[in-house]
C-alpha cells in the first residue's frame, strides 16, 4: 500500500497542482456539470488546458456563452479555495482526470468526476470489480449471501466495490478484504468523515489494505443528497452490480439504474418469495437482471468481459445441476433423425450452440489536447495558486456436419448425465417449449448428391444416378415418401436466418427480430444483437411504453 501523506497537496507536483486548481475552478463554476466538464476534460485532455483556453469552449466544445461569462467573473475563487485549503490539511492523495492512473471504466461513463480523493492501493482500481450494495436492514440470509459472495470473488481476484453503508455494504467490505480481490470503499461523504460511526475499524482496515475514494471535498459532512451521486461511481468502476435484498425505491436499485444507463451487466440474488427485504431484486430479475444462485453466475458473465475463454468451464459445488429459468440451456443432445426406406444425408445443419454477449463499445476519450502549450501566460500563471506552506498544518458459429442419418451415442456430449441418455427422442422434444418441424428441403436429390461427393464419384456419374433415381421415381408414382424434417426449437432457426444490421438502433433490431414470430425469449434477443441482457431489457421496457411490444410470461416478447 502507498504510505499515506503528511498533506494531500504534498504529493502534488507543479504541473498536477496547477491542473487540481483548475479542476477546482471547473467544478464551482455556475453551470458546468458533471456531463459539460467531461466534453472540456475530452477535449482538451486536462482542466488546466482547458482553463487555458476559455474563449475557445464555444467553437470547440460547445459551451454556451453564459457559461464561458461565469467562469471568467471568477465568482468560482472563493468555494475553490475553501477545498484547496481544506485539502491542504487532510492525509489523502488526489486523482484527477489527467493521470494515467485515472480508471479506463469510470472515464466511460457521461457523467465522471472530475477527481477523486482516496487512501489507499491505487493499482485497486484497475482490477476486474463488481459493485456489491444491498439492504441496510438485511437478514441472516443477506449476510450470509453477502459473506460467501464476496469473499469468492475476493478469492478469484475480483475486487468487491461497495458504498461502506450498514448492513450488505459491510459485510462485503469486510469479507472481500480476506483475499487478494480486496475492495474498494466509494464514500458519499469527505475522506475525513466516518460514516457510519461503527464503520470505524472497517474503514481503516480498508485504507490499510483496500482502497477508500470520494469525489466530496475532505470536510464534506454526510448529506442525504450526496448517496445517491456515489452510486454512480460505484456502478461505473464495476463490470456490474450485484444487488442483496433491496426494498423497492432503495438506494440499491438506484446503483442498479445507473449500471443499466452505462452499460454493466446487472446481477440480483433471488430471496424468499414472502420476504419484503427481496421485492426489489425479483423486480430486476423480472426487467431482465441475472438471477445469481452462485458465484459462478457472476464469473461466467464477466469472463468474456476480461478475454477469457469458456469453452472448458465447469460449475463447481453442488450448483452443476441447477440452470436458471432465464439462462439458455447449454448445448443439448443432438437427437436422432428418422430413418426413411431411402438413405439420405444432411450437409452442414449449422445452428449457434455457444455467444458471448459482448458489451457496447462506448468512445474513448482522448488525451491528445494534453500536450497542447499556448504561448501566452497560463491559466495558472494568472490564477496565483495558493501557496500550500500558507494553508498546511501537517496533515466461431459451431456446424454440426453429419455423413448419415444416425448418430451415434458417443457422439453425445460426455458431461450429460445417463438419465439424457436414457430418454426417448419423443421425450426429449417434449421436454423443449413450442417444438416446430421444418422440412429439409431438395433433401433427397441433396443427400444423393452429398453421398456421391462423399464416396469420390465423377460428376458424370451423378448425372447419369440422377437421371436413373429419376425414372425409378417415375415408376412409383402414387407412392407418397415421408418428408424428413428436422425438429427444432421455434425461437432460434427462424431467427439466424433473419439479417440484422449491427449499427441500427437497438430498438429498430429488436422489432425486427420479433416480427413474424409468436414470441422470442429475452435471451435470444440478447444473443442475436450481441447486447447485455440489461440493455436489451431497457429497450424492450420502452417499446411496451410505446406500445411496439409487449410481454409475456416466461421472460419471452411479442410484436403487438
Amino acid at each position: 500500500m502507498n504510505a499515506t501523506p503528511v498533506s494531500c497537496l504534498a504529493t502534488l507536483s507543479e504541473d498536477r497542482r496547477e491542473d487540481f486548481w483548475a479542476s477546482l475552478a471547473l467544478r464551482y463554476t455556475a453551470g458546468i456539470g458533471f456531463r459539460t466538464a467531461k466534453r472540456l476534460l475530452v477535449e482538451y485532455g486536462s482542466a488546466n488546458a482547458a482553463m487555458n483556453d476559455i474563449k475557445g469552449w464555444s467553437a470547440r466544445a460547445s459551451i454556451s456563452a453564459k457559461v464561458v461569462e461565469a467562469v471568467l467573473s471568477n465568482r468560482w475563487r472563493e468555494q475553490a479555495k475553501k477545498e484547496w485549503e481544506n485539502a491542504a490539511q487532510v492525509a489523502c492523495e488526489v486523482l484527477l482526470w489527467s493521470d494515467p492512473a485515472y480508471p479506463e471504466l469510470l472515464r466511460e461513463i457521461p457523467d465522471p468526476p472530475l477527481f477523486l480523493y482516496y487512501k489507499g492501493d491505487l493499482s485497486l482500481l484497475k482490477n476486474p470489480a463488481i459493485g456489491v450494495v444491498g439492504s441496510r436492514r438485511c437478514s441472516k440470509d443477506g449476510i450470509r449471501t453477502a459473506e460467501v459472495l464476496s469473499r469468492t470473488l475476493s478469492a478469484c481476484g475480483v475486487t468487491t466495490i461497495s458504498g461502506l453503508a450498514r448492513g450488505i455494504d459491510a459485510v462485503a467490505h469486510t469479507h472481500a478484504l480476506s483475499g487478494w480481490g480486496s475492495t474498494v470503499a466509494v464514500l458519499g461523504t469527505g475522506i475525513s468523515h466516518i460514516y457510519p460511526p461503527e464503520n470505524s475499524d472497517l474503514f481503516f482496515g480498508i485504507a490499510e489494505r483496500g482502497i477508500i475514494v470520494t469525489e466530496f471535498p475532505p470536510n464534506m459532512p454526510p448529506e442525504g443528497r450526496n448517496f445517491p451521486l456515489r452510486n454512480r461511481i460505484i456502478s461505473g468502476l464495476s463490470l456490474g452490480v450485484l444487488v442483496i435484498e433491496a426494498m423497492p425505491k432503495s438506494g440499491s436499485l438506484i446503483t442498479a439504474r445507473h449500471a443499466l444507463e452505462q452499460g454493466r451487466e446487472v446481477f440480483a440474488v433471488p430471496g424468499r418469495m414472502q420476504s419484503r427485504a427481496s421485492s426489489g431484486c425479483h423486480d430486476l430479475i423480472r426487467q431482465g437482471a441475472t438471477a445469481v444462485f452462485s458465484c459462478d453466475d457472476i464469473l461466467v458473465s464477466i469472463a468474456p468481459l476480461l478475454g477469457i475463454s469458456l469453452d472448458n468451464f465447469t460449475r463447481t459445488g453442488n450448483v452443476a445441476s441447477v440452470r436458471s429459468s432465464v439462462q439458455p440451456s447449454a448445448v443439448a443432445p443432438m437427437p436422432d433423425f428418422p430413418e426413411s426406406d431411402t438413405t439420405t444425408g444432411v450437409a452442414a445443419v449449422g445452428a449457434e450452440t455457444d455467444s458471448v454477449n459482448a458489451p457496447v463499445e462506448t468512445e474513448q476519450p482522448t488525451n491528445s489536447a494534453s500536450s497542447t502549450r499556448h504561448d501566452s501566460a497560463t491559466f495558472a500563471e494568472s490564477e496565483n495558486i495558493p501557496d500550500e506552506s500558507s494553508t498546511e498544518h501537517g496533515v466461431s458459429d459451431d456446424t454440426v456436419e453429419l455423413a448419415n442419418s444416425d448418430v451415434h451415442s458417443s457422439d453425445v456430449e460426455p458431461e450429460e448425465t445417463a438419465a439424457e441418455h436414457e430418454l426417448s427422442i419423443e421425450e426429449q422434444l417434449q421436454a423443449i417449449p413450442e417444438v416446430i418441424e421444418i422440412p429439409l428441403t431438395n433433401s433427397v436429390d441433396g443427400a444423393s448428391s452429398a453421398s456421391g461427393l462423399v464416396s469420390g464419384e465423377p460428376e458424370s456419374d451423378h448425372h447419369e444416378r440422377g437421371s436413373a433415381f429419376a425414372i425409378n421415381k417415375a415408376d412409383d408414382d402414387g407412392v407418397v415418401l415421408p418428408k424428413p424434417t428436422l425438429r427444432v426449437h421455434a425461437d432460434i432457426l427462424p431467427l439466424e436466418e433473419k439479417v440484422i444490421d449491427p449499427n441500427a438502433p437497438l430498438d429498430e433490431q429488436i422489432v425486427l427480430l420479433l416480427t413474424g414470430e409468436d414470441s422470442v425469449h429475452i435471451d435470444v434477443l440478447s444473443r442475436m444483437t450481441s447486447v447485455p441482457v440489461s440493455q436489451i431489457s431497457t429497450a424492450l421496457l420502452m417499446l411496451e411504453i410505446s406500445g411496439l411490444v409487449k410481454q409475456l410470461p416466461g421472460m419471452k416478447y411479442a410484436k403487438v
